[in-house]
Order: C-alpha cells, then sequence, then structure tokens
C-alpha cells in the first residue's frame, strides 16, 4: 500500500481510531457481558441443584482474545504516533508509519463489524437450532397422532 503521512490523514486517523476503540470496546463488553450472564445463570442452576455443566468457549473465542489485545494495544501505539506527529514542527512522510496506522485502523474496523455480526449469527444459529427442534417435536407428535387414530377400533354396536 503507497500511503505516507500527510497532515489531512493524520488529522482523519486520529479522530477515527479512538471512535474505532471506543465502538469496538462496547462491542467487546457486550460480548463479555452475555458470557458473564451465562455463567450467572450456570451458578443459579448449580446452587438450585440442577445440573449445569461448563461448555468451554469455542478456540476461535481465545483467539479473538489475542487479536483483541494486539489491535488495542496498536491502535494505542497509532494514536500516540499520530499525536507526536501532529504537535511537532517536523512533519516527515513517513510511509511505514502511515502503512502501520492505515492498516492498524482497517482491522479495528474489521473487528468492530465481526464482533457485532458474531453475536447476530450466533444468535441465528440458535433460532435455527430450535426451529429444528419444534418442527422435529411436531413431526412426531402429528406422527403419534396417526399412529393412535389408525389403531383405535370403532365402538361396537349393541
Amino acid at each position: 500500500m503507497a500511503v505516507k503521512m500527510t497532515e489531512e490523514f493524520a488529522g482523519a486517523m486520529v479522530t477515527v481510531i479512538p471512535i474505532i476503540l471506543l465502538l469496538a470496546g462496547v462491542e467487546w463488553h457486550n460480548r463479555v457481558k452475555d458470557d458473564v450472564d451465562k455463567a450467572k445463570q450456570r451458578l443459579e442452576k448449580l446452587r438450585r441443584g440442577e445440573s449445569a455443566p461448563y461448555e468451554r468457549p469455542p478456540m476461535w473465542r481465545y483467539f479473538l482474545d489475542v487479536v483483541w489485545v494486539a489491535l488495542v494495544v496498536s491502535h494505542g501505539i497509532a494514536e500516540a504516533y499520530l499525536i507526536t506527529w501532529l504537535a511537532g514542527t517536523e512533519r516527515p512522510a513517513a510511509p511505514g508509519w502511515a502503512d502501520f496506522i492505515a492498516t492498524t485502523g482497517g482491522a479495528g474496523f474489521l473487528l468492530v463489524i465481526l464482533l457485532g455480526l458474531g453475536p447476530a449469527v450466533a444468535r441465528f444459529g440458535r433460532l435455527r437450532d430450535e426451529a429444528d427442534q419444534l418442527e422435529e417435536a411436531l413431526n412426531l407428535q402429528m406422527a403419534g397422532q396417526s399412529d393412535h387414530v389408525s389403531t383405535q377400533r370403532p365402538p361396537s354396536s349393541p
């Protein structure tokens, strides 16, 4: 990517990066809140003596945690450099830094989208599973009724 540091680019990115971090932070908070709510529900079941097996998060969740930390750190570095660059009297083109900042901003934006879409996709999957279970139960019930109807004898006449 052929990018160079300009005042316009630096001014835009110094504003965009905190917004991306804020949005990602909100999405991350929602994800963690969902995890905490599930843990509370599990704890309540255990307190009532009900079975509540622990469901290990999928591996991709651990990977997402690592990506999240790396992006927060890279956004912090990018923001610090931009503020320093804008405050300085010398403003070199710094294409390496410009590439880093553009990539960091783009990756952060992508993370915000993925964090927002992830729960929606998971919710859709759960709803689809519930619909399949309901359909299966309905089919079993209908099959049971048809068996019941076909095995009934007509009342005998006196």
